[in-house]
């Protein structure tokens, strides 16, 4: 059987519902199925896996399709073992509550013709399952949406988004695949973030955001709240921390006074979130920036006192001897 081009992996946990629709979705891509694959990367331990076993032995999917169970609790253990296993030359993620446009693989493929282009993503629009307060606009990034315009052009300043992302297979070995993310349900480190910083820190070429490579990403309702949005910006504390960790590297005392700076900047935010007009745009920034920083300062607190998670976090490669399992 010839090599497809594109390997799309999706790691799932308990979500054997919704990524039926996922699946779905690359049903219908308009790229000729024999350019591609499907790899579910699974860790589950509810009736998903018997959902996946019976959509495994169905006969009327259009691609080549497996599922690779991860018993590793992480996203980052599931992407990286989907790459290792994948047998396209570019791996695309979707995650299992996405559903992709006719056109993503097509859109994503056609962005590769360019031999610099290392990485590629496009938007993610919300497909609301509640009605999101008004006071969430702004914070719309962290639902994992995202759609900054409609150029197709070099990512500045930002970065792609987790569940539309192609890399090169070649380039993610290169850069030691996707940095610790989603662990139990918390976030520990900077996942694609980490991936995108390690491809220019080396040198391996162009990311490229590309609009027109467009999938729907599900918000339920629970986390149209600001008990999760609160939970969420905690997360964005603790990637920022990372972030800094691997790329400076500091000792001990460095970390000390990072952690001490990042308190003080949490509770003077903290206090101008109750100085804030109720309900304001003030009110909630300042909240969230807050409970960010706190977790922050908390990251660079267990780097000091936890030895293990600091050689854990520390880590750029996770390419090597990582595959957490075969085909079911």
């Amino acid at each position: 059987m010839a090599s497809p081009l594109i390997s799309v992996v999706i790691p799932t946990f308990n979500r054997g519902g919704a990524i039926l629709h996922t699946l779905k979705s690359l049903e219908t891509q308009s790229l000729p199925s024999q350019s591609y694959e499907v790899l579910v990367v699974d860790s589950s331990n509810d009736d998903s896996v018997d959902i996946l076993r019976r959509y495994e032995q169905a006969h009327d999917k259009p691609y080549d399709f497996r599922v690779i169970r991860e018993e590793r609790a992480g996203l980052h253990y599931a992407k990286n073992t989907g790459t290792i296993e994948a047998r396209g030359e570019i791996v695309a993620v979707i995650e299992d509550d996405a559903r992709a446009d006719v056109n993503w693989l097509q859109t994503l493929v056609d962005a590769f013709d360019d031999p610099a282009v290392a990485a590629a993503g496009g938007r993610v629009e919300p497909l609301w399952f509640g009605q999101p307060p008004t006071w969430m606009e702004p914070f719309y990034v962290f639902l994992t949406l995202f759609s900054p315009g409609k150029e197709t052009r070099p990512v500045q300043g930002e970065c792609l988004v987790g569940c539309n992302i192609a890399v090169r297979r070649d380039i993610l070995f290169k850069a030691g695949g996707y940095n610790p993310d989603l662990i139990k349900g918390r976030i520990i480190g900077d996942g694609e973030a980490g991936l995108q910083r390690k491809i220019f820190s080396r040198g391996l070429g162009k990311v490229m955001y590309v609009p027109a490579a467009l999938v729907h990403h599900e918000v339920p309702q629970k986390r149209l709240t600001f008990e999760y949005m609160l939970s969420r910006m905690e997360a964005e504390g603790a990637c920022v921390a990372h972030m800094i960790f691997q790329e400076k590297k500091p000792e001990a005392t460095g970390l000390l006074t990072l952690a001490a700076e990042k308190a003080w900047k949490g509770v003077y935010r903290y206090w101008l979130s109750w100085r804030a007009e109720a309900e304001s745009h003030a009110y909630y920034d300042n909240r969230f920036r807050s409970a960010s920083y706190f977790r922050e300062s908390a990251y660079y607190l267990k780097l000091v006192t936890d030895t293990n998670f600091r050689e854990f976090a520390a880590r750029e490669d996770w390419m090597k001897g990582e595959a957490g399992g075969g085909a079911k």
